[in-house]
Order: structure tokens, then sequence, then C-alpha cells
């Protein structure tokens, strides 16, 4: 599993230090989306959500801490996965309407 780092103030050692939390591989993802032809899209919006909400961890007492800088590409990764699933979901529709069943 990937991990993202970013500086947080950890109150129990009382220093900034690097911290961690589980992110989301995004080639991974992208593949079983692939694999999948788009549906995979909503379950991996949910583990990209799901990891970021997860608070970041002291690399030397394992407490969480509150971050100082966050990443910058994680909401844009979040914002292209939400306009990834309404051009998936728009195709699907487009399809439905065409060849109704």
């Amino acid at each position: 599993m990937r991990k993202q780092f970013a500086l947080i103030w950890c109150d129990t050692c009382g220093r900034v230090t690097r911290g961690a939390r589980p992110g989301t591989d995004w080639r991974r993802q992208l593949l079983v989306c692939a694999a999948t032809a788009g549906l995979w899209l909503l379950v991996w919006l949910v583990i990209a959500l799901r990891n970021r909400a997860r608070p970041y961890t002291c690399r030397y007492c394992g407490s969480t801490g509150r971050a100082i800088e966050r990443p910058n590409r994680e909401s844009a990764l979040v914002i292209l996965g939400l306009v990834a699933l309404a051009v998936v979901l728009a195709l699907l529709l487009w399809l439905a309407i065409r060849h109704p069943l």
C-alpha cells in the first residue's frame, strides 16, 4: 500500500515531524478502472476519500498529529475522479437512451 507523507505537529513528542498515512495507489486503481470499463470509479472515490480522512501518524511515537502542510495533488486527484465518474455516467446514460432494452 502506498503511503502519503506530510509535516505534522505531534503533541506526544512535542515537535514537528514527518507523519504518514495510507494513500491511494492511483496506478493500480486506474488499471482496475480500465479493466472494469469505468465501474471501479465509484469504489476508487470511496477509497480515496476514506484515506484522506485518516490522520497522519508520527514516525517516532505512532500517535496522531495535526498536519502542518497538506499535499496539493490529493485534491486534484479527487476532482479528477469526480469528473471521470461524471463522464462515465453521462456515457452510460447516452447508451441507455440510444439503445433501450
